[in-house]
Order: structure tokens, then sequence, then C-alpha cells
């Protein structure tokens, strides 16, 4: 999920020699990116900071190598760019997403609150702060996180889901309901709704409810969707 959100700077290319030639590396580039050849990205990048070794450039590439799930490689990039001047908060940001990603909690919470201290008004920053605190199993900061996400107009289906997933971990399975079924009412065919909505349907001892969400929207048959069940409803799960 955390991938799909990773932020960048600008992309555009100091020092290329005309305009025609910018234009062909953004096209690769764009090929590339279609075919999801990030390993070939990094190449191309490595080879252009080698001449121009800019903050942009350097994110550009931190950001292929994250793509490639090369975690600590896309920490090493960032970390050149924050330790020059005038820093970005987007910066901060994806590198909190990198120590989340490598399991660096308390690393990525520090990094997280660099970027509020400089952006206090971006939702994005407290929705992923909010993700970090459930993480470390403080639900009542994680709630009141996704809370300001939400407050800032954070996109409304993610906030809920987020915050009745905490609400689940805390084994509120009443409450995490209640703030999911309108969102699934609304757009019951949400795969990341639907698969939540399974897991607190389980835990409430909804047997029809759950079999028929895994037959209809997962295609299982009766003994995938009762073995489904019945490790999710387990007390021992989540």
């Amino acid at each position: 999920m955390l991938k799909l959100i990773f932020i960048t700077a600008t992309l555009f290319l100091v020092g290329c020699s005309s305009s025609s030639s910018l234009s062909e590396l953004r096209a690769k580039e764009e090929l590339m990116i279609t075919a999801e050849n990030y390993a070939g990205l990094v190449d191309i990048y490595t080879d252009i900071l080698k001449n121009e070794d800019t903050i942009e450039n350097r994110e550009i590439l931190a950001k292929y190598f994250f793509l490639l799930e090369d975690y600590e490689s896309s920490v090493f990039h960032l970390e050149n760019v924050i330790e020059r001047d005038n820093v970005n908060p987007d910066t901060y940001y994806n590198q909190s997403i990198n120590y989340y990603m490598l399991g660096e909690n308390v690393t990525a919470l520090k990094l997280i609150d660099s970027s509020i201290s400089l952006k206090e008004d971006n939702a994005k920053y407290y929705n992923h702060k909010g993700i970090i605190l459930s993480r470390m199993v403080k639900y009542d900061q994680s709630i009141e996180a996704f809370n300001k996400s939400r407050e800032l107009l954070y996109d409304n289906k993610k906030i809920k889901n987020n915050l009745a997933l905490v609400h689940l971990k805390k084994g509120d399975y009443t409450r995490a309901l209640s703030i999911l079924m309108p969102v699934y009412l609304m757009d019951s065919n949400d795969k990341k709704t639907v698969a939540n909505m399974i897991v607190i349907m389980a835990k409430l001892h909804d047997r029809d409810f759950v079999y028929n969400l895994l037959r209809n929207k997962y295609d299982m048959d009766n003994s995938e969707a009762v073995f489904i069940y019945d490790s999710l409803s387990n007390p021992n799960f989540i």
C-alpha cells in the first residue's frame, strides 16, 4: 500500500544538453515505468548523478530504489539530501516511509514529525503518523493523528479504513463496524474495505456475511470460506 503513495519532488533534470534530450529521456523513463523496469531506471539515474549531483536527481534515484524495495539504498540517498540545506518536508516524509518499511518505527516517527513541523496543515503526514503509531500499539495517539488528517480533508475512505483497523486492533469490533459499514455501503467493490469488513464481521461472528463476501468477492468454495472464517474468528488472530 505504502509503495503506491511514495511522493517525490517534481521530475526534472539539471544540466541536460537540450530540450530534445530531456524529452527523449522522459519518454524513455515513461516506458520503463510502465514496464516496471525500476532496475534500469536506477542505472540511468546513477549515471546521471555522476555528472549532475542535484537534490532532484538524488530524490528520483531514491524513489526508484524504493520501488525496487531496496529501502536501505533509498534511505542512503535521501540521507544525502537531508544533510543539505532547506530540506523539503516531503523528503522527510519519504524517508519516514523508508524507515517504516524497514521496521524502524521510532526513526520513522521522528521523521514524520519533522515533516509536520515544516508543514502543519498537510493531511497525508498525519495519516502516515497514525499508521506508524498504530504499529507501535499507541492506539489513542494513532486515532488522534488520523482524526487530524481527517480534519484536514484527507481521503475519507482511506481514513475510515485506517480508523476501523485501529479499533479492530483495540478489540472494539462494534466501533470498527460502525466506522466502516457506511464506506462499504457506498462502495462494496473497494478491495481494502471488503477485506477489512471480512475481518471485522468474522470477529463479530457473522458467519453468513463473511461466507457471502468470500464467495462473491473472492470466488472461494465452501471449504475455503470455512477455513478463512475459522482462522479470522479465532481470538488470537490480530
